[in-house]
């Protein structure tokens, strides 16, 4: 899977292509317009164990399909 290789590797590039924009952000927190903006905001979105958790998942296993809303990894929505 696309994500976890690029979560594995650290890739913010790659990562940022993955999300669709703009990304929505609770009030106060502006929402994400673009992948430049994602990549400098990089670390606002997801903290250091989330990515190694993302990185280290398995597509088997750990994710699931949540209908048009997207996956869910471990149960909590990504």
């Amino acid at each position: 899977m696309p994500v976890i290789t690029a979560f594995k590797t650290h890739d913010k590039t790659a990562i940022a292509a993955l999300i669709r924009y703009p990304l929505k952000r609770r009030y106060p927190i502006p929402d994400i317009k673009n992948e430049a903006e994602f990549i400098n905001r990089f670390d606002e979105v997801f903290n250091d164990e989330l990515v190694v958790v993302i990185g280290s998942s398995n597509i088997n296993t750990d994710w699931e399909k949540v209908g048009s809303r997207g996956i869910m990894l471990n149960s909590v929505g990504v």
